[in-house]
């Protein structure tokens, strides 16, 4: 497999995923923005929603990409039915997951008059967290026939999907939230409901493909075996805590950053939304090659495996370090797309190397995550995730508080924790290649 070749391979299932990823957080964008014309109560209402929906997003998702490793090593196998039954079985942990997140966030909206919120804002959010809720369980199933086309290099498909229910978002939050076309203005509960309907017709525009890869392949219907869902959620539990991990440290962090003061605070998050928005990169990446890995371990092609991290690596690098570059260049437009406070621009731009130091490293350590989670090696990734955020991370950034230094040296707590996590993964990687020969 020459460089070039492999580098394709890997692009060709990334850059769909990729540009999937974004469109699915363009929807959460558009929502905030048009319901910010509303009032704002309603931006407040969804923020606390919305904070509520990610725990159980970040969760969820992560748990459902475990059953990649399994799917895809049945395929490098040329086991295209075993491929379908643990398609099947992580189909039938879908619905389980989607109807716990559904009534996860039905008891978050009966235990809300608990919390010393004012009573309009409780409403609204009340009233958004039904569609909300309901808008769970096709999104959690259009993920996992998304995931499942993936094998089966036909994410560029489910990207399409993505777009067009995109635009059509547009149109019906338009029309709900705001009354047009005959409907009643619904504020923010309607951007609710026109969540449910994307969501159910993302799904449904998946369905049909699923179901003729499904029978092209010999699949065949078979009720849930327990065993194997155990099996497959003892990996996607770890997977799903990573990114719990993950994003707990962030929240507590914008809590520790809130002490100095709010020009700081709201840099902070500005930075933190170009961040979030860059990390789809190495999202896609570990996506990618958690398939295209699982595929050749199925194969037991150890050399095209140890090919393919670091043709993967080098990847990470030059697109992490590319676009770094052009942060680093274009910081002052890019916080002023941002933010309109000059303030607050110049200390968001205070961070602009950290953010891109730190954007590289994510690269690569989503290579080496992918490729081991393609190994079917998760327990480590989150082990390591955690003691290097929570460890030297945290150290570092409560220091910096502390003793009252610039934001940019709270920044460097998760940098160095994340650095020290790559090297760890590496490390897991070596000793298993070593292993295998």
């Amino acid at each position: 497999m020459s460089f070039v070749s492999s580098v394709k391979e890997i692009l060709k299932l990334a850059m769909p995923i990729i540009l999937g990823q974004i469109g699915i957080l363009g929807i959460v964008l558009v929502d905030t923005a048009m319901v910010a014309r509303v009032n704002a109560n309603s931006v407040a209402a969804l923020g606390i929603s919305l904070n509520f929906l990610f725990l159980v997003i970040s969760f969820g998702t992560g748990f459902l990409l475990a059953a990649d490793s399994y799917i895809a090593f049945a395929v490098g196998e040329k086991k295209p039915e075993e491929a379908q039954f643990w398609a099947l079985q992580n189909f039938y942990l879908t619905i389980g997951v989607a109807l716990l997140g559904f009534i996860f966030l039905q008891l978050v909206s009966f235990f809300l008059p608990s919390f010393a919120l004012k009573p309009e804002v409780i409403r609204l959010v009340q009233k958004f967290i039904d569609p909300l809720s309901l808008s769970l369980i096709p999104f959690f199933l259009f993920f996992c026939l998304r995931q499942y086309l993936a094998n089966f290099s036909l994410a560029f498909y489910t990207m399409i999907v993505i777009y067009i229910t995109f635009l059509l978002n547009i149109g019906l939050n338009w029309a709900f939230i705001f009354g047009h076309w005959g409907v009643s203005p619904l504020g923010l509960e309607g951007a609710g409901w026109a969540r449910v309907i994307t969501r159910i017709l993302m799904f449904l525009a998946l369905l049909p493909l699923a179901l003729n890869i499904f029978r092209t392949h010999r699949g065949q219907w078979r009720g849930p075996d327990w065993a194997s869902m155990k099996e497959i959620s003892k990996k996607g539990v770890v997977i799903g805590l990573q990114n719990i991990v993950r994003s707990a440290f962030f929240s507590f962090l914008i809590l520790m950053v809130s002490q100095l003061g709010t020009e700081v605070l709201a840099a902070h998050t500005v930075a933190i939304h170009l961040s979030s928005f860059l990390f789809m990169i190495p999202l896609g990446l570990t996506l990618a090659l958690t398939i295209l890995c699982g595929q050749d371990y199925g194969r037991s092609d150890w050399g095209k495996l140890q090919k393919r991290l670091h043709h993967g690596l080098v990847i990470g690098f030059c697109v992490g370090g590319g676009i770094a570059l052009v942060v680093l260049v274009f910081s002052r437009q890019i916080f002023e797309l941002l933010a309109a406070d000059a303030k607050i621009v110049k200390i968001a731009q205070s961070l602009t190397l950290i953010i891109g130091l730190t954007f590289i490293n994510d690269c690569c350590q989503s290579v080496l995550a992918g490729v081991l989670r393609g190994l079917k090696i998760v327990l480590p990734t989150l082990f390591y995730v955690g003691i290097g955020l929570w460890g030297p991370g945290f150290a570092i950034s409560y220091w910096a508080i502390d003793s009252d230094q610039s934001l940019s040296w709270v920044w460097s707590g998760p940098m160095i924790g994340s650095f020290i996590t790559t090297l760890c993964l590496w490390k897991i990687w070596q000793k298993r290649f070593r292993s295998s020969i």
